[in-house]
């Protein structure tokens, strides 16, 4: 059952069906699709006379060798398939090997795959003087490329050769294929599905909104920006409040916080990457203090929010298995909070925040429970307990 449409990579990422598939494909790799093409078409010898047909109509179709293509004739009804062929010239002497070889009584067809690479030094022309040394019938050599191939790249003469077909102008000929085994026949789809939306197979067109949005790239990032530096003070006092509630002992709000900044002159409060948009508070206000941040970054094309917390020498403290660290660690975990190796955070998709009449308000009240169980966690503990107390100054 192939699944109507195309998927974007964020749909594929997300859908239970392509789970397995997505799993064991290996992006980018032109063997791995060679090879699955040729064990499918082994087994079903229907199956690899429909993949000829489909490649050779659009060879006739988008291609500059129609004739040579209406040449051959009608596909058999059923076909041989071998992956990897090797080619040899008269002398015995390596042609190199062709990806596919399809092959009937009278019917011979090479095609050569591409995705992310280029043809070799005059790979094409060594595999047409292996097409001139086949036995008398109709043979032909044609070639599936992801991108559109350069004119030098083609410039292959003489009879048998049947020109360029690009992946993504048979992609949703490949996805209806038919195919004899029914579960085979339900994985197929889900395979083309991956591929397509990896970017294995190309494009022809494209995702409008998608460009419009790269388009706004900059203005939706400033936004951001300007959110979190309009609760960034708020943020600040949440920090230090809690903090103090936890260890009431160390000090004022401005000994135990103190917001990060950046440039020569510490005038930038927010930071904007490419990948992430944050605003970060030192904890204590040391040169060596652990951190928290206020973030934005976007997972699946949804820009999320949440707070992240850095202890201090947390590279040091993973390494010796502490496990103070491990404890605190682990309630985080269990109230939520997501972990790549020194660092921990929050996650809340955009439906918990972006459509509120008060953004700045709802993003408060999103940072203050999740502030709350980090510091209860103790995840700060020793950043706040075996540091030396010093003079605020602010993080550059």
């Amino acid at each position: 059952m192939s699944v109507p449409g195309s998927l974007s990579l964020p749909d594929v990422r997300r859908s239970r069906r392509h789970a397995l598939v997505r799993g064991l494909r290996l992006a980018r790799h032109e063997a791995q699709l060679t090879q699955v093409i040729a064990a499918v078409a082994f087994t079903d010898r229907r199956f690899a006379s429909c993949v000829v047909r489909l490649i050779l109509q659009a060879a006739e179709r988008h291609g500059r060798n129609a004739a040579a293509v209406r040449a051959l004739g009608d596909v058999p009804d059923e076909l041989d398939c071998a992956a990897e062929h090797t080619l040899y010239d008269r002398k015995g002497l390596t042609l190199g090997r062709v990806d596919l070889r399809f092959d009937a009584d009278d019917f011979t067809l090479f095609v050569e795959n591409k995705l992310h690479s280029h043809f070799g030094e005059d790979q094409l022309l060594r595999y047409e003087t292996a097409l001139a040394l086949l036995p008398a019938g109709r043979a032909g050599l044609v070639a599936i490329t992801r991108n559109v191939p350069s004119h030098n790249e083609l410039n292959v003469h003489g009879p048998g050769w049947l020109g360029a077909v690009r992946w993504a102008q048979i992609v949703d000929g490949l996805r209806q294929l038919p195919i004899a085994d029914a579960g085979i026949a339900e994985q197929w789809p889900l395979l083309v599905d991956v591929l397509e939306a990896e970017g294995d197979l190309g494009v022809t067109s494209i995702d409008t909104d998608l460009v419009r949005a790269w388009a706004r790239y900059l203005d939706g990032r400033q936004v951001l920006a300007d959110l979190l530096d309009s609760v960034r003070e708020r943020g600040s006092d949440i920090i230090a409040g809690q903090l103090l509630s936890r260890y009431p002992d160390h000090g004022s709000a401005s000994e135990v916080c103190v917001p990060i900044t950046h440039g020569k002159k510490g005038a930038v409060s927010v930071k904007r990457e490419q990948q992430l948009i944050w605003s970060g508070y030192a904890i204590p206000a040391t040169d060596d203090s652990g951190a928290i941040a206020l973030q934005f970054w976007p997972d699946d094309g949804e820009p999320c929010f949440g707070v992240a917390v850095i202890p201090g020498d947390v590279d040091d403290r993973l390494r010796d298995n502490d496990a103070q660290l491990a404890a605190a660690s682990l309630a985080l975990l269990k109230n939520g909070f997501q972990q790549n190796r020194g660092l921990w955070w929050s996650v809340h998709p955009p439906a918990e925040y972006l459509h509120h009449d008060d953004v700045p308000k709802r993003l408060l009240e999103l940072v203050e429970p999740d502030v709350r169980t980090i510091i209860e966690s103790d995840i700060l503990l020793r950043d706040m307990t075996d540091r030396p107390r010093r003079r605020p100054t602010r993080k550059r």
